[in-house]
């Protein structure tokens, strides 16, 4: 397994995506939230979805900063999308992750980490992702 460290400074979250993306033939994401801002600085999501890639995104609507929208460009078949929401109000466990996932015939890279799928977390934030590179049946790939 390889592992890089990602932050938005030396190198974009936006960056290390697009190169992760490359000959991908699945992408799962889980975000908290999910922004046009994110999709219009990391085009390959739109690219992948209009190639007919499979590309699975589970996005949190606990912090109602969710744009529905840009949710809704993931909802095209194959390529599919979904919220997460708390099923009752005593449950106090937000929706928090922020991890994606790019398989690859020999190769899956994840990136996970801090940054949520906005034009923030994906180029001008100061964010903390580690980008994983190991066969697709590695433990630590299979379990994310």
């Amino acid at each position: 397994m390889d592992i890089a460290f990602c932050d938005n400074d030396e190198r974009t979250v936006r960056d290390a995506i697009a190169d992760a993306a490359a000959g991908c033939r699945r992408a799962r994401l889980a975000v908290a939230f999910a922004k046009g801002s994110g999709l219009d600085a990391a085009p390959v999501f739109r690219d992948l979805v209009q190639q007919g890639s499979h590309v699975q995104l589970i996005a949190g609507v606990d912090f109602q900063l969710t744009d529905l929208s840009a949710v809704e460009e993931f909802d095209h078949p194959p390529s599919e999308a979904r919220l997460y929401f708390r099923a009752s109000e005593s449950n106090n466990r937000a929706f928090h992750p922020k991890v994606y996932v790019f398989e690859r015939d020999r190769e899956s890279v994840a990136v996970v980490g801090s940054s949520n799928l906005t034009g923030g977390g994906l180029g001008n934030n100061v964010e903390a992702n580690l980008v994983l590179r190991a066969e697709p049946e590695h433990p630590v790939i299979r379990r994310i």
